[in-house]
């Protein structure tokens, strides 16, 4: 998916990712996971 295509672009999202994720319902938790 997304993860090994913006391996390095990335880092710029993660934290923006994270705190949606955390936020959003456990369901993106799973998506986080996934990217990783």
């Amino acid at each position: 998916y997304v993860g090994q295509e913006k391996l390095r672009p990335q880092t710029g999202w993660v934290p923006l990712a994270f705190a949606t994720d955390w936020s959003r319902p456990p369901r993106q938790m799973n998506s986080t996971s996934f990217f990783y």
